[in-house]
């Protein structure tokens, strides 16, 4: 299920970013089911441009009723292998609560836990990652909350990048 919102002169909007869904998953939806309130969403992804300072691309999100698994990317350099012009070539992942990190990542492909998060994205559908690129990704347990992930450019490079939010499988 993808939905897009364009408005018809986006020159209109003010007071901050646009933001632009480019993938909402929902599982069990009411064209599924036949009733609302049944599913629940195992994905949001957003693609836009990471500055520097205040600018970075920021996706906040909640996790309700206990402990979850969640897989985070910030994806640029697999972008560029996609035909998005300017992708961000080494984006930096950092994940936080309130104020307070709770994790960071840089180069995935060299985490401790490469392996589970290939794996990971492998069951929650998400596209493939190179080990080698320069993307950034971790899979993390968080219990319930508000959590904000932030893509920068590391040494404050900017470009396109993509943040994913799945519930991990």
């Amino acid at each position: 299920m993808t939905f897009t919102f364009n408005g018809p002169d986006q020159s209109a909007l003010s007071g901050g970013d646009l933001v632009i869904f480019d993938n909402l998953r929902v599982v069990g939806s009411a064209a599924q089911t036949g009733a609302f309130g049944t599913g629940k969403m195992v994905n949001i992804s957003t693609r836009g441009k990471v500055g520097t300072g205040g600018e970075v691309m920021i996706a906040g999100f909640v996790i309700e009723g206990g402990p979850r698994r969640v897989l985070i990317r910030g994806v640029g350099p697999t972008l560029g292998g996609l035909s998005v012009p300017g992708a961000l070539a080494n984006p930096f992942l950092t994940l936080l609560r309130g104020q307070m990190t709770i994790a960071t990542n840089d180069d995935w492909g060299q985490s401790a836990n490469a392996t589970a998060i290939r794996t990971a994205a492998a069951a929650s559908g998400a596209f493939v990652l190179d080990n080698a690129s320069r993307d950034a990704a971790m899979l993390i347990d968080l219990e319930a909350g508000a959590y904000t992930a932030q893509v920068s450019g590391v040494n404050d490079t900017t470009g396109v990048a993509l943040v994913e939010v799945y519930e991990a499988r």
